[in-house]
């Protein structure tokens, strides 16, 4: 009976010992903490990052994919980012990184050891210990500034062009007998290259195409006559973007003068009409 007892005490004493031990071991394994070791000006530092008290000032804009990443648009179609691309930060939690491409048309959900993340926000605790600004911070400031230069510009010329049309008299032009714009040979009418311009924006502006608008064209330009098919032309270039899966292209389409008057618009590398 005393042998009994002695073997139930020994296993209570056993029990009570070990549940302190297991649970110490299972603090110590968080999953949630990384160690991160960068490099800096004055040698190299370690942290432990809490990968769920990260904050948002901590956040990167970008961030460099150690692996392929797969992307989805709002219809379904994915896309592969390959490794070293350079992706955008849309959101954070629980070790997850939620990221777009370029363009900002596919998204998704990549781990954080994924990414160059950790290494980033080590590398920002670095230059915020040190009390040096990074180049990250430097970079985030200066567009940052940039940004508030263009809506201040930008409101400068609103503000301008409604003064103007305050203070602008519209007077009526006589109405004229419109030209019969001649099919063939050489031009009978040439417009001077402001002209020129303007009648290039007056077809944008009544839509004589429908894959850019006239407040989408980057640059507009004269270049030299063309002669197609035994009938000389005025040419004219407009630049724009144009919205590809590898984000927005610059395309330059080009404009088919005959005296005076747009004829069509076409593309000026394939010369197939611009629709």
């Amino acid at each position: 009976m005393l042998n009994y007892i002695i073997i139930f005490l020994v296993s209570l004493g056993i029990g009570y010992v070990a549940y302190p031990l297991a649970f110490t071991m299972e603090g110590a394994g968080d999953s949630s903490l990384e160690k991160v070791t960068v490099s800096g000006p004055n040698g190299r530092m370690s942290f432990d990052i809490d990968m769920n008290s990260i904050t948002p000032e901590e956040m990167p804009a970008e961030v460099k994919l150690r692996e392929a990443a797969q992307l989805k648009n709002s219809g379904g179609m994915t896309l592969q980012l390959e490794k070293s691309y350079n992706a955008k930060v849309l959101g954070f939690g629980g070790g997850m990184l939620r990221i777009t491409d370029q363009s900002g048309k596919f998204s998704g959900e990549v781990p954080f050891q994924q990414t160059d993340v950790l290494k980033a926000i080590g590398e920002k605790r670095m230059y915020d210990v040190l009390g040096i600004e990074s180049d990250a911070d430097r970079k985030k400031a200066a567009e940052e500034k940039a940004k508030l230069k263009a809506a201040e510009e930008e409101a400068r010329i609103a503000a301008q062009k409604e003064l103007e049309s305050k203070n602008s008299v519209m007077v009526e032009k006589p109405k004229s007998e419109p030209k019969a714009v001649e099919s063939s040979g050489p031009l009978t009418e040439i417009l001077a290259e402001a002209d020129l311009i303007n009648a290039m924006q007056e077809s944008i502006k009544k839509k004589m195409v429908s894959e850019f608008s006239f407040d989408g064209v980057l640059k507009w330009e004269t270049g030299e006559n063309e002669t197609l098919s035994n009938t000389e032309y005025q040419i004219g270039f407009a630049t724009y973007e144009k919205e590809t899966i590898f984000g927005k292209q610059p395309v330059v389409a080009k404009a088919l003068v005959r005296n005076g008057k747009v004829t069509k618009w076409v593309y000026a590398k394939t010369g197939l009409n611009v629709p």
